[in-house]
């Protein structure tokens, strides 16, 4: 796994390379994996992670039976520190982190969260519910509804691990939507909302933990199917 996750990171930094140095412009047709793979000597596994990072970024573009373009040229440089640069196994991990620190965060907004604060997250669902045809809005609403949650806890340990990880909490929702799309979201929040607004605190953190859990299983059923397909 480790040099899986190094060789990705390896195609994921020629990637942006080729484009800061302009050799790949905004709107170019870049390397096909099999030619990645072959130039890079990686596995086209790494090739194909790499793409869909860059791809969850809005750096790339995929378009199916043409090939993978350039998107946005001038966002290389933004989007090329750690932060950004998530595996899909990176993001199955933490998913789990988020597991327990998620469904513990909703017990607390619970107990402590003003009727104004369950307002605002019930605000933040209809514009969910809005946007799930917009891949960028919709992960900004997911991720604004976790915020929300966190912030309402009262708990300052919460409020800064949360703001701490914001950026790559942010880019988390992002990813996941472009793999997995809105529908996990959709039903589960709707669910948790209901309970939080009957403060109904052991269901409703019961369901954040299955919401989380479920979403953890499909990112593996596509890890597994990602790579039966490039083997």
């Amino acid at each position: 796994m480790a040099y899986q996750n190094n060789a990705t990171q390896m195609v994921y930094d020629a990637i942006c390379d080729n484009i800061k140095k302009k050799k790949w412009l905004q709107g170019d047709k870049i390397w096909t994996e099999q030619e990645l793979s072959k130039q890079l000597n990686v596995s086209r596994i790494a090739v194909r992670q790499a793409i869909d990072k860059l791809v969850a970024i809005s750096v790339l573009r995929k378009v199916q039976g043409s090939g993978t373009y350039v998107e946005k040229h001038d966002a290389v440089s933004f989007f090329t520190s750690p932060v950004y640069s998530m595996s899909v196994e990176d993001l199955l991990q933490l998913i789990l982190f988020r597991m327990n620190f998620e469904s513990g965060n909703v017990s607390c907004f619970v107990e402590n969260a003003k009727d104004s604060d369950i307002a605002e997250l019930e605000q933040n669902y209809k514009k969910m519910c809005a946007a799930q045809d917009d891949r960028e809005e919709f992960a900004l609403c997911d991720f604004e509804f976790h915020q929300i949650i966190a912030n309402g806890t009262l708990n300052s340990f919460i409020i800064q691990i949360n703001n701490f990880m914001s950026d790559m909490l942010r880019e988390h929702q992002h990813f996941l939507n472009r793999l997995i799309g809105p529908e996990i979201g959709i039903e589960y929040h709707g669910l948790i909302l209901k309970y939080i607004k009957e403060r109904d605190t052991e269901v409703s953190s019961l369901l954040m933990k299955k919401h989380i859990s479920v979403t953890a299983e499909r990112i593996r059923e596509y890890i597994k199917a990602e790579t039966n397909r490039l083997e």
